[in-house]
């Protein structure tokens, strides 16, 4: 696969990602942020072994400020999210400790 098919590959994924993040569905996008990885290490691997014109170079890097477009707006849609998951946690941390609290006593 060669290096503009990997970058494809990744924006898609992060197309995909967005879709279900915006449905609300974080345990999708929380199981396809494991396909990032190997994506990104074929990238590493052979985007400095090959070479492109000029064309090939500019289609590059359109695909990757749609990739980087991409992942700012699943930051956007990850945000709340993170934020309401940090609140449920810090309650639950309150809970324990006034479980742990009455306990001592």
């Amino acid at each position: 696969m060669n290096t503009i098919a990997q970058y494809e590959s990744l924006s898609g994924l992060l197309t995909t990602m967005i879709s279900a993040a915006e449905k609300g569905d974080w345990d999708q996008v929380a199981g396809m942020e494991t396909n990032f990885k190997p994506i990104i290490d074929q990238i590493r691997s052979t985007s400095n072994e090959e070479r492109l014109s000029d064309d090939e170079r500019r289609q590059k890097i359109q695909v990757i400020k749609q990739i980087l477009r991409d992942d700012a707006r699943l930051r956007e849609l990850a945000n709340p999210w993170m934020a309401q998951l940090q609140d449920v946690m810090q309650q639950t941390r309150k809970g324990r400790d006034a479980i742990q609290a009455y306990d001592n006593r």
